[in-house]
């Protein structure tokens, strides 16, 4: 199964956007909604819709459709587990 290049630079964008989001979201709920914590949702939602909009849209990107390489599947990888850790801790 090949997986293009833009799908898994995607997903690494849109668990940047969650990671803004949850991260602002908790701040918000524990500290009370400040104008800091509803900026910084703000990129969340913009790394989100462009992690959708590439996945959706891949001929429109340079170098969209290309096979993924190795190294994005490890950084893949490694991006996910950190982001679980984070959402944990």
């Amino acid at each position: 199964m090949i997986i293009q290049r833009v799908t898994l630079q995607g997903y690494l964008v849109l668990l940047v956007g969650l990671l803004f989001i949850v991260q602002n979201t908790r701040s918000a709920i524990s500290t009370g909604v400040s104008i800091a914590d509803g900026s910084g949702i703000v990129p969340g939602l913009f790394g989100i819709g462009s992690g959708v909009f590439g996945y959706l849209r891949p001929n429109q990107l340079p170098r969209g459709t290309e096979a993924a390489p190795p190294y994005l599947y490890a950084l893949a990888s490694i991006a996910t587990v950190a982001f679980v850790i984070v959402i944990v801790i």
